[in-house]
This record gives structure tokens, sequence and C-alpha cells, in this order.
């Protein structure tokens, strides 16, 4: 990949106070030297909540999500993936997985982008083939919940 980046950062002239013969070198670099360059940056968390704070005010958290979904069913478990090919700018599909805890029954359904309106409308794609209903979602934070 390190000859994608520098193509990259050659196409933004980033590279411009670099020879071409520091940019080949670049190349020859091994894998092993880059893992360990790369061991030594310092890692950067943020323990911070993305997007709105104000809403994680006014939505309840649940901790104890698995307390009862191993009862009943209806303690569904939702992700999304996103079909982006690793970048997030402009539309791309994405895939909602509802996993029921008790059952472990998975539904898929997919819509085009990561909008309320998309996400709705996957939502009722779900909730069309869900034999049982649904107690309590459990999205892992994310924001489109």
């Amino acid at each position: 990949m390190i000859g994608k980046y520098i193509e990259q950062l050659e196409d933004v002239g980033d590279l411009i106070l670099y020879s071409a013969e520091v940019i080949k070198q670049v190349y020859k670099i091994p894998l092993g030297t880059l893992k360990k360059i790369m061991r030594s940056f310092p890692r950067m968390h943020s323990n911070r909540h993305k997007g709105n704070f104000e809403i994680y005010k006014q939505v309840p958290i649940v901790a104890n999500f698995g307390k009862y979904a191993m009862e009943k069913p209806g303690y569904v478990e939702v992700d999304y993936v996103e079909h982006n090919g690793g970048n997030s700018s402009g539309t791309f599909a994405i895939t909602g997985v509802y996993t029921d805890i008790f059952s472990q029954w998975v539904v898929r359904a997919s819509g085009l982008g990561k909008n309320l309106r998309s996400v709705e409308g996957i939502d009722k794609k779900v909730h069309q083939k869900i034999f049982h209903p649904i107690v309590h979602y459990h999205p892992d934070n994310d924001k489109r919940f």
C-alpha cells in the first residue's frame, strides 16, 4: 500500500519538499521496519462523544442489555456495515444487521446512504422479517440510532 499512499501524496502536492531519491528509498522500507516505526508513534484515543453530545443526556444508556436477553426473544443487537470501499464521503450502500440475542435470529436489510430515510427503510424491512416483537434495541451507540 505504500506505493498507493505515495501516489496520493504526490497527487495533492504533499511530497514537493522531498527529492525523488528519498521517495525511492521509502518504497524499499521493509514491512517489519514500518511496523516498528508505527509502534513508536503515540496512539490517539478520544473518550469524548462524537456528534451531538446533548442526545447522550436524553437517551438512557442500558448497561445491562444482556441481563434479560437470555430469558426471552426481543432483545436485538443492531449493527450497520458500510460498503464504501474505505471512503465515507459520498453515497454508498449500508446493510443493517439485526441479531436477536436469545434466538440468534439474524435479519439483514440494505439501503443507500446513511441518512435517516435509509435507516428507517432498513428498519421497516427488518420488522417484516422478524417473527417476534422487539423489546429493546442495542445499537452499540451508533449515531444513526
